[in-house]
Order: C-alpha cells, then sequence, then structure tokens
C-alpha cells in the first residue's frame, strides 16, 4: 500500500516539474545588453514551426514533448488504472526502451544552449524551467525504475 500512494505522489510530482519546465522561461538571451528574449521549450518549439525549421522542429518536439508525456500518460494508467498484469509489464517494457532514450531531451536542450552561447553575441542566463524539466525528466527515469523493480509484487493499483 505505502509503495503505490508513494509512485503515486511521485508521478504527480514529476508530471508537475515537466509541464512547468515546459512552460516555464528555460533561459533569458541578452544581446547587447538592452535586447532581451526569454525563451520556454513550448515558444522554442512555436517559433521552430512559424520559422519552418521542419527537421529541428520535429526533433525537439517528439523528443522533448511527445516522449515525455506520452511516458507520464503511461505511468499514469499503469498506476491509477486497473489493467492486467500482463498489460502493466507490456507498458513497463515499453517504458524502459522509451527510458533509454531519455535523457535525449534534455541533450537537446543543452546543445540549444551550447548553440546560441557559441553562435552569436549573447548572454544566456538559466532559469526554473530548465532545473524543473531536468529533474522530470530523471524522475520520470527514476519512477520507471520503481515500476520495473515492483512489477511483480500484488497491489500496485490498490
Amino acid at each position: 500500500m505505502k509503495i503505490n500512494v508513494l509512485l503515486k505522489v511521485s508521478w504527480l510530482v514529476i508530471s508537475l516539474f515537466i509541464l512547468f519546465g515546459m512552460f516555464l522561461p528555460l533561459f533569458t538571451l541578452e544581446r547587447f545588453y538592452f535586447l532581451e528574449n526569454q525563451v520556454s521549450l513550448v515558444s522554442i518549439v512555436i517559433d521552430l514551426f512559424k520559422e519552418k525549421q521542419l527537421i529541428l522542429f520535429l526533433a525537439i518536439f517528439i523528443f522533448s514533448i511527445v516522449i515525455p508525456v506520452f511516458k507520464l500518460s503511461l505511468i499514469f494508467v499503469i498506476l491509477f488504472s486497473s489493467i492486467s498484469s500482463h498489460r502493466k509489464a507490456q507498458y513497463i517494457k515499453l517504458l524502459q526502451i522509451l527510458g533509454k532514450w531519455s535523457m535525449l531531451d534534455v541533450f537537446i536542450v543543452a546543445i540549444m544552449l551550447v548553440t546560441i552561447k557559441f553562435g552569436v553575441i549573447a548572454n544566456v542566463s538559466v532559469h526554473v524551467g530548465l532545473y524543473l524539466f531536468t529533474c522530470g525528466v530523471v524522475g520520470s527515469m527514476l519512477l520507471t525504475q520503481l515500476l520495473s523493480m515492483s512489477q511483480d509484487k500484488p497491489n500496485i493499483n490498490s
């Protein structure tokens, strides 16, 4: 019973971290001391789409938005619905496969920071969104591991 509550609370906290991390500013670009631009993950995706940078748009959209939301949805189904243990095991296996790609979303954001830092004359200030998003991604990896370890234990949903 206690592990179930811990897993559910962890899912909620991780979900909030990832969702807030997507919408809160990741960093601020300051150019020439008078031009400032705060950037969030969602604003980056929207700007890339508007600028028709489709390959970058798809890469960031899929790895930094779609996959984390899909993983959170799968974990939600595992924790909050009454599905068979066979189906649960299948979902956990899928989460483990996706987990191998989990840090790619944080890596993409880091590459964006480095590119901006070295590509233009700009000062980059990191904000809470980047920390929340990173903690959410790492947390979802840990939660997947906990689900995998508790998979054989009964009453994960009670």
